[in-house]
Parts: structure tokens; sequence; C-alpha cells
């Protein structure tokens, strides 16, 4: 089947990720504009349909259980080419979609219509959509209010694109220092660093222990995390040379009021040496290889999604 293309397929598909909004957990405000298109429509099915490379991911729905469906299955795939409304007042006598298997199988379209959801730049992005197991047509105030719901939805996404980067000004930043680096002019990096720290910016102190003179300028810094080198942890045992070091820091940094930062576990016996030092954080392979941003997203939300589950249990 040849797949129609916007003609800034690209751009459009660049402006979509930068939302960071594929895949992300279900949100009120964006259902609530689903089932009032539902309601406005007087119909059983609604969604918001963004249009990914391959598919349409669905950030809300009302009728479906689904979450995306093949890109060239899908609807909404022909609303992004338009400006204005795109209606389908019965399928099957569409030769567009006669065959499609959303028609032909669940969930059996008759009658679809879609506003497109278009940025200010002009990429449309996907569609707020109405759906309807039986052919109809829409009043000339159910368009009016759809389109309107398409303006809302938009408004939706710039408000959290810009929420997102407020929180990305204001959130705690967590800066890393590398030891070696914070050598070369201590009493510039210290100035610099203090003001950092007046703006509720927190700091960490990388890879502690390789410097040369680490212990003679921690005390003066306004930092609130250290990390232990890996080339310490990756040769820990209880009674080491290395496992002391660790001891030594992990009681310092106590002492300091910092937190400490592991780095670098990869087995089950170093990460319960460090938790039996009561060391407050670790990352390494034991817990995940690097990922991408979106690999990360969704094994954030899995986590998520396993934590609501046992709070359920136990509730």
């Amino acid at each position: 089947m040849s797949l129609p293309l916007p003609a800034n397929e690209s751009q459009r598909l660049e402006t979509l990720h930068n939302l960071n909004i594929l895949d992300t957990l279900g949100e009120i405000e964006f259902d609530d504009l689903t089932r009032l298109a539902a309601q406005i429509c007087e119909v059983p099915i609604s969604v918001v349909s963004l249009i990914d490379a391959d598919r349409q991911w669905f950030k809300s729905k009302i009728g479906l259980d689904v979450s995306e469906t093949p890109r060239e299955a899908a609807f909404c795939t022909h609303t992004i080419l338009e400006d204005k409304l795109f209606i389908v007042p019965n399928a099957t006598e569409d030769k567009r979609f006669a065959e499609n298997p959303l028609v032909i199988g669940d969930p059996n379209i008759r009658f679809y219509a879609g506003a497109p959801l278009i940025t200010d730049e002009g990429d449309a992005l996907g569609s707020i959509c109405v759906i309807d197991r039986v052919p109809r047509k829409l009043k000339p105030e159910q368009k009016e209010a759809l389109q309107a719901l398409a303006r809302q939805t938009m408004k939706l996404f710039n408000l959290r694109q810009q929420a997102n980067e407020i929180a990305k000004a204001n959130e705690e930043l967590n800066r890393e220092i590398i030891e070696s680096h914070l050598m070369d002019n201590t009493a510039a990096a210290i100035s610099i660093m203090e003001n950092l720290h007046s703006l509720g910016i927190k700091i960490s102190i990388d890879d502690f222990g390789t410097g040369y003179s680490s212990l003679s300028y921690i005390h003066r810094l306004p930092i609130s995390f250290l990390k232990i080198d890996r080339s310490f942890v990756s040769q820990i045992q209880f009674g080491s040379e290395n496992g002391e070091i660790i001891r030594t820091i992990i009681m310092l940094a106590k002492n300091l009021n910092i937190k400490v930062v592991a780095e670098g576990i990869e087995t089950n016996e170093q990460a319960e040496f460090l938790k039996n030092l009561s060391c407050d954080l670790g990352q390494g392979y034991l817990y995940s290889k690097p990922v991408k941003a979106k690999q990360a997203e969704l094994l954030f939300k899995d986590i998520y999604q396993i934590n609501a589950n046992r709070t359920l249990e136990v509730g």
C-alpha cells in the first residue's frame, strides 16, 4: 500500500519527537477533550492520535482498547495532509478505505471525522478524531466544535512543552565537576560553584579519589553529591585496601552532610558491600547499560507501573 506523506514529513517527525510525548502515560487533560469530542459528536469512539514514522499512537482514547495501530491503516494519515476537517461518511463506500483492516475488522469503522493538530510552524502532528460504527454525518456546529477541540489540544501540547522547558530551567540541576579540572583553578572554581549553589543548583564531584589533593578543598565546596570513582568500586572486597578507602570516603561525606554515589557497580556483591556501608546511591551495568532517551522513558514508565501495581496490592 502506498502511504501518503506530507511534503514536510522529515520536519514534521522531528517536531513530533521533540515534544517527547510519544509513549507517555495518559493525562486527564487530554482525556477530557476526547470525552467532549465523543459527547458533542454523539459517537462511541474518539481519540487524540499522533502519527509517527510507521504507526499512529493514541495519546488519549475513548471507546478503544488498543494504544496504537500501523500507520498504513490509520485514517489520520490522511487527516494530516489537510488543513481542515477530513471526513469519511461511509468507509465501505470509499475506495481508499473499503478494504482497510480497521473497516473490515475491529473496530469496524464506518464513519470518521478528524481535525488535524497543526503547530504554528505548519507541522501536522496528528488529529483529534471521532469514529462511529455506522455511517453518518456531522452537523455544522459539531464540525466547529471538533475544530475548536483540535485548537485546545494543540494548546495543551504547547503548554506541556513549555512546562518541560521551565522544569528543566528551574529544577535542581545536578552538575558534575571533574576533580582534575577543579584543581586547575580552585579559587575561581569555588566562586563559580558558590554562585550556582545560591541559585539552588546541586553540584556533585565526579571521580572523587583520583585527584591529588581532594581533602584539601572538599570541605570548602558547596557540593551536594560526591561520586566514588569506578576504579575503587571494581576492586572492592571486605577488608581490602579499596574497601577501606571507600568506607573512609563514605564516612567523610556523611560527616559533611554530602550524599555519596558509587559508580561502576557491576555485581550484586559490590552492591551489597556498598549498601552495608550506607552508600546513598549507585549506578552501573548491574542496573542498566546505557540506553537512548526514548528507551529510558519506557524503562521509567515500566518502573512507574510496577510501583503502582505494588501500591494497589498493598492497599
